[in-house]
């Protein structure tokens, strides 16, 4: 499965991929109709996440997961006992950006209704501390 960058008529950038749970489209920022890249995309950042809504049972995390992996973002997702999602996730900002958005939407079947985002400390693989992948936790 390839990630693709498509052009609208109206001059907007994004990714389109096929995978299990439909086509995901993530918009990219553009100025001058090129793409851009900052400082800030590539700076790593970690974000705890916390997503409620009809998001149990309708392929949220494994959506979630598949393209948070070809993002190239580590962490995890989990199904809460309250019926929420929650997710660690760390990466490069404009990648973190990205998959945030897919969040507030989901899969086809999800219902979101609510996105708590908190910002967290980045986990650093000198003290020990680091996430090499994403995974789906139990």
């Amino acid at each position: 499965m390839a990630l693709q960058i498509t052009s609208s008529r109206q001059g907007r950038r994004g990714l389109n991929r096929q995978g299990p749970c439909g086509i995901l489209r993530i918009p990219i920022s553009c100025e001058n109709n090129s793409m851009t890249s900052s400082r800030a995309s590539i700076e790593t950042v970690a974000r705890r996440v916390i997503i409620s809504g009809q998001v149990q049972g309708v392929g949220f995390r494994y959506g979630l997961a598949e393209l948070a992996r070809s993002l190239n973002i580590s962490g995890w997702c989990r199904n809460l006992k309250d019926g929420r999602v929650e997710a660690w996730i760390q990466g490069p900002q404009g990648a973190i950006n990205a998959l945030l958005e897919w969040i507030h939407q989901g899969p086809p079947e999800a219902i979101v209704q609510h996105v708590d985002i908190e910002n967290q400390a980045v986990l650093e693989p000198m003290l020990g501390e680091s996430i090499q992948t994403f995974e789906i936790r139990r």
